[in-house]
């Protein structure tokens, strides 16, 4: 277990509505998506978009400003969906293997073309 992540003085998460969230057009038809915002002084640092496909969850997106990198704010906006998982949650990465890796995911499968590991499929179980 991931010991739990605090945000900076100054930051928040909040969660969109839904009404915001299918005006975004997040709405897909395998699942319906959550978005939560990190922010800095009423300004968007960060955002995390989850995505409910009914056997599983998917982070679609994970994204951080570059100048608010290494605060913690992408742990925060990951546990934040990882507390609301009963079921188990996917990714695709490439660079953030390492940051996955440390906040509890497993690889699943490596991605390869022409024999080139060019991404990796990754998962974060719920407890049983």
């Amino acid at each position: 277990m991931v010991e739990p992540f605090s945000l900076p003085p100054g930051y928040k998460i909040q969660k969109f509505s839904q009404t915001f969230l299918d005006s975004l057009l997040y709405a897909t038809t395998r699942g319906m998506a959550e978005i939560y915002i990190a922010e800095y002084r009423g300004e968007e640092v960060g955002r995390i978009v989850f995505v409910n496909t009914g056997a599983k969850y998917l982070i679609y997106v994970l994204n951080v400003s570059p100048e608010h990198r290494r605060k913690g704010i992408g742990s925060c906006l990951v546990q934040t969906v990882v507390r609301l998982a009963d079921k188990p949650i996917y990714l695709s990465t490439y660079s953030a293997k390492n940051f996955y890796t440390r906040l509890g995911f497993t690889v699943e499968h490596e991605q390869e073309i022409f024999g080139f590991v060019y991404g990796y499929v990754m998962v974060l179980r719920p407890p049983a």
